[in-house]
């Protein structure tokens, strides 16, 4: 079986897909995906269901993520908001005034 891999467009550099189990610091259990330059143990064949590769531009180390969790964030950002109803101005507070000097 053949790793997972993908080459850099940077770089040129191919890199393999691994996964590993951690254990966080509230003893909560997380799987975890990294990329490698060598396949070896924890090595995955496919890319995990849901998830898409992408290249850091400054690095040009690739990266998992999650199907259209980018584009979805963006989108949400980029809808206008509904129209709210005017706010009424705020009163102003008489300006303190200062204590006289002796």
């Amino acid at each position: 079986m053949a790793a997972f891999s993908v080459k850099s467009k940077k770089s040129g550099k191919m890199y393999y897909l691994h996964t590993k189990e951690v254990e966080l610091a509230a003893g909560r259990k997380q799987r975890i995906y990294y990329f490698a330059g060598e396949a070896s143990k924890g090595s995955l064949d496919t890319l995990p269901a849901g998830y898409e590769v992408f290249e850091n531009e400054r690095t040009g180390l690739p990266m998992l993520r999650k199907k259209g969790g980018a584009a979805k964030k963006a989108a949400a950002v980029k809808k206008p908001a509904a129209k709210k109803a005017a706010a009424k101005p705020a009163a102003k507070k008489p300006a303190a005034k200062k204590p006289a000097k002796r």
